[in-house]
């Protein structure tokens, strides 16, 4: 009777120290993960603040004025460029029409806003 309580009580040592012994190799596992995964942060966080650097010298005014001008041959604009509109009750007024296309017509901006956009543009209110 001693001997198997004696038995039972070692084997359930012997499987409480394997279970530690897993505990701990889990505990060590999870402690690696868990440095790794600290590293990946730390990686991530300096690649994105490299990105929003990145993106705020992208962004700046005056390189974009500066693409605009050497790339896309564009240039300031000038006040002969500049076009009113007259709409509401002004057109009716000045132009004697409340018709948007015959506005445009007699500004000589049909062609230009209605022609390049299929009439998908609405300018006048």
């Amino acid at each position: 009777m001693i001997q198997t309580r004696f038995k039972i009580l070692s084997i359930v040592i012997v499987v409480l120290a394997f279970f530690k012994i897993y505990q701990h190799n889990l505990l060590v596992q999870l402690t690696y993960e868990y440095q790794r995964l600290v590293q990946h942060k730390k990686k991530l966080e300096q690649e994105r603040n490299e990105l929003y650097i990145h993106f705020l010298r992208k962004r700046d005014p005056e390189r974009i004025f500066a693409h605009a001008q050497k790339k896309l041959g564009l240039h300031m604009l000038t006040i002969d460029q500049i076009k009113h509109i007259p709409t509401g009750k002004q057109a009716v007024d000045f132009l004697h029409t409340t018709s948007c296309d015959a506005v445009l017509k007699i500004m000589g901006l049909y062609d230009l806003v209605i022609g390049r956009t299929g009439g998908l543009v609405h300018v006048c209110a």
